[in-house]
């Protein structure tokens, strides 16, 4: 067999296994997207508020509280035992909401300082 077939044959053999027996290419399969499963949305808080004041998220997104102010603050859930956290000034902490719903919470050390997370 001359070197030319031998080539020629390796070819052919190597587009089979490529393409496979249809035809058609392999595609590697693309990765599903974890819909907001990365994302971040940030709420700051200060002066005696949240801001914003009200966040609508996809599910899998991550709250982050960051105390911009100079005075302490909570963050705390309506709900108990979800979460509650004292951040001094700079401090942050982080949740990911990963069912559906809306979530209040407050400030324990500030009256009126209200929060509400909407999760679709």
């Amino acid at each position: 067999m001359s070197r030319y077939v031998r080539h020629i044959g390796a070819v052919a053999l190597a587009t089979t296994l490529i393409l496979g027996a249809g035809g058609q290419a392999f595609a590697a399969k693309p990765r599903p997207e974890a819909s907001g499963s990365r994302a971040t949305k940030t709420i700051a808080m200060k002066d005696d508020l949240f801001k914003p004041k009200t966040v609508t998220v996809a599910r899998g997104t991550t709250i982050k509280w960051v105390n911009r102010g100079e005075s302490a603050h909570t963050t705390t859930s309506r709900k108990t035992g979800l979460w509650d956290r004292t951040l001094s000034s700079g401090q942050s902490y982080s949740r990911k909401f990963k069912r559906a719903g809306t979530f209040r919470y407050f400030c324990k050390f500030h009256d009126g300082m209200v929060g509400k997370i909407v999760v679709t």
